[in-house]
């Protein structure tokens, strides 16, 4: 169960100082006070009983956070539309592109800038080596085609 599923049950209880408590607390504090008033449904079962918690949507997205002046922590979502659109049109890699856009206006960047990483398909967050500290950089994440090659912008 979720820690907010775990808290309404609290509540519903009426455990004090639920919404201080860890996970493991309130998991103790709710099997004690189902004995102390002699609830027979235990957490497994009203947990059996409880729809899925939802899940939100990703919106497809890619932030880039500098860590130092030699590297950066990039991390993204990209929604199932996203990932199934781009997989129909011929996807083959996922990729991160660097560019360098200091002093520039518009999306372009400096010539011969661009820096291209091959990243898991399954991964959703990456480590980049920044080319030169002081300079201001966009990321973009895309899918590189297969075949004849072309891009697949997703997020920048």
């Amino acid at each position: 169960m979720t820690l907010r599923q775990l808290r309404q049950i609290a509540s519903d209880l009426g455990v004090s100082l639920y919404s201080r408590k860890s996970k493991e607390e309130l998991v103790e504090a709710i099997s004690t006070r189902q004995v102390e008033e002699g609830e027979g449904r235990s957490l497994e079962r009203i947990e059996a009983e409880m729809a899925p918690a939802p899940r939100p949507a990703a919106e497809t997205r890619v932030v880039f956070l500098p860590r130092d002046p030699q590297w950066a922590y990039v991390f993204w979502d990209i929604s199932e539309d996203d990932r199934s659109d781009a997989l129909h049109a011929g996807a083959s890699q996922l990729c991160l592109r660097v560019a360098d856009v200091t002093g520039l206006a518009g999306g372009s960047s400096h010539p011969h800038t661009l820096q291209e990483v091959v990243v898991d398909s399954h991964a959703t967050e990456w480590y980049l080596p920044v080319p030169l500290s002081d300079r201001d950089y966009r990321v973009e994440l895309g899918y590189r085609k297969g075949g004849g090659g072309g891009w697949i912008s997703l997020a920048f």
